[in-house]
Order: structure tokens, then sequence, then C-alpha cells
């Protein structure tokens, strides 16, 4: 039970700094100087969890994110998507997190059973809500996007 408790705890963690967004205020200059605009991949390993998230980063400021999660012990299997406004000033990022724009096309995890998988996602939901995550000293160099967020260096990749 300590495992699946701290997997879930992971698992949270990692949706809280991955997961989708609610409306911000948009500030974007224009596509043509928007280096973001396009699709960027970021894979993360931690813990035994492997996620792909994609960013889709749009010149009229929105922001697509997918996510997708495995880990084979304990078993899960998440993926998720969501949409949001973002702002990209002065080498950050800034988005907000929001449950309401955020969907689960599939949830299973290892200790939950099929009729609680509901209340799990609303659950992992709540705690999503109003968080806003920051992506400091962005660094664009061709097809390499580097940043900090929450005192860890991030990588993404254009695809």
């Amino acid at each position: 039970m300590k495992r699946i408790t701290y997997f879930a705890m992971c698992l949270c963690t990692m949706l809280l700094v991955l997961a989708s967004c609610s409306k911000s205020s948009n500030s974007n200059s224009s596509s043509s100087d928007n280096p973001l605009v396009g699709k960027w991949q970021q894979e993360v390993d931690k813990a035994g969890v492997q996620a792909t998230v994609t960013y889709d980063f749009k010149s009229d400021g929105t922001l697509t994110q997918t996510s997708v999660m495995n880990s084979e012990s304990p078993y899960m299997a998440i993926e998720g998507e969501g949409t949001c406004d973002y702002t990209f000033n002065d080498n950050t990022i800034t988005f907000t997190i929001s449950a309401e724009n955020y969907n689960f096309s599939k949830y299973e995890v290892e200790g939950i059973p099929e009729e609680q998988i509901e209340l799990a996602m609303e659950q992992q939901k709540s705690q999503m809500t109003g968080v806003e995550t920051t992506f400091t000293d962005v660094v664009i160099d061709g097809d390499i996007l580097t940043a900090n967020c929450n005192g860890q260096e991030i990588t993404l990749t254009r695809i």
C-alpha cells in the first residue's frame, strides 16, 4: 500500500508540473516573433514512471498539452490532454493548470478498482486546479528548449 501511495504522490507531482492549463492573461507577440510556436516534446523517467509530454504552442497564445504516463511496477497507464492560454515574456513561459480543461482518455492504476477510477481521476484533477506553472530562463537553441521549472532543468525537443 505504501508503494502505491508513493507512486500516486509521484504521479500527482508530475501532473502538477506537466498537466494542462486554464485561462491566463495573454500578451504574446505575433507568431513570427514567437519561437515557441509548434510542437515540443518532453521525456521524463522518474521513480520508474515514464512520461511523454507534448506541448503544442499555437500563435494565438493557446497551448494544448498531451501526457502519456506508464509504469510497470506498480502498473500504471494514464493518458490525458488539456488546453490553456500561455504567456511567453522575458524568457518565461507561464500557464495555469485547470481540471476543467483536462480530460483523461486512459486511467489505469494498479490497486485502484474499476469502480473507483472516476473518483481517483476527480481527486487527481482537484489537486491540479489553480496551480500556476512557470518555466524560467527559457533558452531556445534550434530544436532544443531548456528551462528551469521549480528548481529543476527541463529539456523539450521540437517535433
